[in-house]
């Protein structure tokens, strides 16, 4: 069974190096140190898709404050609670800034 990095595992299950414990008087033994690759196979279902967003956040967001009658911030959160929402905080708050430099306020 492989071992994750915090995983405890007995003394004798370890790889030791060749040396064997010379050169280090305070130890019985050393282990071989050096890097390791892990190679994983992941199922399609697993992979991340990148989303094809159908309208603009600046024109979710405005249609949001229209519709709701609110600011930009509380529309930021009302489309974040969304489940349809496919845009990121970051996305839907770089939107509110484009709006507000185009449009001032």
């Amino acid at each position: 069974m492989p071992l994750q990095r915090h995983d405890k595992a007995p003394r004798d299950d370890l790889p030791r190096h060749a040396a064997g414990g010379q050169g280090s008087a305070h130890r019985e033994e050393t282990y071989e140190k050096g890097e390791y690759a892990l190679i994983v196979e992941v199922c399609d279902d697993y992979r991340l898709r990148e989303v094809e967003h159908i309208t603009s956040p600046e024109a979710l967001l405005v249609d949001c404050m229209v519709r709701s009658d609110c600011t930009a911030k509380d529309a930021i959160k009302m489309l974040l609670k969304d489940e349809n929402n496919t845009y990121s905080k970051n996305e839907l708050y770089a939107a509110h800034l484009a709006l507000k430099e185009r449009f001032g306020a």
